[in-house]
């Protein structure tokens, strides 16, 4: 069983389920987690945290008013920024030290590769974009699409990839790719215990993310998928994000620490059916030689609890996440030249 626990040390990380979240240290410090793999892990860093009260409602050593005057602050920056229409290009960001007067209460770090796939990018930095410096009110619900807004070509989206059947269409969709960043925010919410309203899995196992806790999300005619969690605290939670090609990072932060503990059991897989490819010839290789173009995966259904505890070790929710995904086949270059 992974768990998130406070701890005088900063984590290890040892696997794609690697949990990342702030952790108070013994000298009053607060380390950040940043890396889905561990790979960015030389980069992270202690700042001081100023909390107004602890989730004791001890006042901390800073006043909370800087706390809150941040997440103010914040707010109205996404106001402004509310309907600009930018060039992809100049919405990448690369924002190390983002919130040094919060608390980080959950983070997740999605890697994916650049390309047609997500619209070489734009169908991922918009909406990460369009997220960042939303305050989510105490009581309230994030609803993934009404966050991001308006998708569509004037707003700077491009085809992508998506799942159909058995196989992956590479120019599926508008804005396909988008699921990297719904998947993000859902797993920065589920490490900081915040109530899971809405989820679904994808229809196939991507491996980029955390078996059984990916986010699918979709819309068309008639048909809205969405991902939502509701803030159960009595502050506003704020959220900012970190572009870099190839890397998405959601972080959620607060005027407090939330005292919570958070554990997931290791994914129960069942019902496994092996996944298989599909052979194209071409005279592009020397004959005998085999290029594998597209991955395949499994089909399987994957199970995830988790359990979100108090600061007095008692139960506030437990949630059963169930994925049932098919195989998705994949595509190999058989040559014949």
């Amino acid at each position: 069983m992974s768990t998130i626990r406070r701890t005088s040390d900063p984590p290890r990380s040892t696997s794609s389920e690697h949990i990342a979240v702030a952790r108070r240290t013994r000298r009053g410090r607060l380390w950040r987690g940043d890396d889905l793999d561990g790979d960015e892990r030389a980069g992270r860093r202690a700042f001081p945290a100023r909390p107004a009260r602890d989730h004791r409602g001890r006042r901390g050593p800073h006043s909370g008013v800087d706390a809150r005057a941040a997440i103010a602050a914040a707010d109205a920056r996404a106001r402004r920024r509310a309907g600009r229409l930018t060039a992809p290009d100049a919405l990448v960001r690369s924002d190390d030290t983002l919130e040094p007067d919060l608390v980080l209460l959950g983070t997740w770090t999605v890697t994916y590769v650049v390309g047609p796939a997500n619209g070489n990018g734009a169908n991922i930095v918009i909406p990460l974009d369009r997220l960042d410096g939303r305050v989510i009110k105490p009581g309230a619900t994030l609803d993934f699409w009404n966050a991001v807004g308006e998708v569509s070509r004037r707003t700077g989206y491009r085809r992508g990839a998506i799942i159909v059947g058995h196989r992956i269409d590479p120019d599926g969709a508008l804005a396909g790719g988008i699921c990297t960043v719904s998947t993000a925010l859902f797993n920065a919410a589920a490490r900081a215990g915040l109530p899971i309203t809405t989820r679904t899995s994808h229809s196939g196992y991507l491996a980029k993310y955390p078996l059984g806790l990916d986010a699918a999300v979709a819309k068309g005619d008639h048909f809205r998928q969405t991902m939502a969690f509701r803030n159960d605290t009595t502050e506003p939670i704020l959220i900012r994000t970190v572009s870099r090609p190839g890397t998405a990072r959601v972080d959620l932060y607060g005027a407090a620490s939330l005292g919570r503990t958070v554990e997931f059991n290791q994914p129960a897989v069942s019902h496994r059916e092996r996944a298989r490819d599909r052979h194209v010839t071409t005279t592009s290789l020397p004959r005998g030689q085999h290029h594998r173009v597209e991955d395949r995966s499994d089909g399987m259904s994957v199970v995830v609890t988790r359990t979100v505890r108090d600061a007095n070790g008692h139960v506030l929710r437990r949630d059963r996440w169930v994925s049932v995904y098919r195989w998705l086949g994949g595509l190999v270059l058989d040559g014949i030249g």
